[in-house]
């Protein structure tokens, strides 16, 4: 497999990152996690960033996003709108209990998505916030080539 050639916003990306306040209580008062009942930072920070999409010095959700090894590859903000802007590239965020075999992994499109997943497990499962539709399916492959025999369902959301 072919290693991505490096974004060009990278750097921001790893700036963003480096700055966001990853406490619960931060996370969780943004009005986007708010409005979506988060009620913890699930993986995320907040900071002020500024896009194209999400407009100039905006209070954001930042969920970092990362290879399936961990290494950080960029950020997915959010403003309060819910509009969302990547930095660097796309990847995933892991979360919840990835260690147990037993338990099922969900592959899910969004954040929020993950985490309400996860609510409905009491956390005691695992879930992965694929970076959009379109990633849904690669992700799960590729988890299913990692850690073959485990349970793996892929999350379409209504708009799929």
């Amino acid at each position: 497999q072919r290693a991505e050639p490096e974004s060009r916003t990278l750097h921001l990306a790893r700036e963003i990152w480096a700055r966001a306040d990853r406490a619960d209580a931060a996370v969780a008062a943004h009005p986007y996690a708010i409005r979506k009942k988060i009620t913890h930072a699930a993986g995320a920070g907040r900071t002020s960033a500024s896009g194209r999409v999400v407009g100039q010095h905006v209070d954001c959700i930042v969920v970092p996003l990362r290879t399936l090894d961990g290494e950080l590859v960029g950020v997915e903000i959010i403003n309060p709108e819910g509009a969302k802007q990547t930095f660097g590239r796309k990847g995933v965020l892991v979360l919840g209990n990835d260690l147990d075999p037993t338990l099922p992994t969900f592959v899910v499109e969004g954040w929020a998505t993950a985490v309400h997943t996860l609510n409905v497990y009491d956390w005691n499962a695992c879930a992965v916030f694929a970076g959009g539709k379109g990633r849904l399916d690669q992700v799960a492959r590729e988890l299913d080539r990692r850690h073959p025999g485990r349970e793996i369902i892929v999350c379409r959301e209504a708009d799929a």
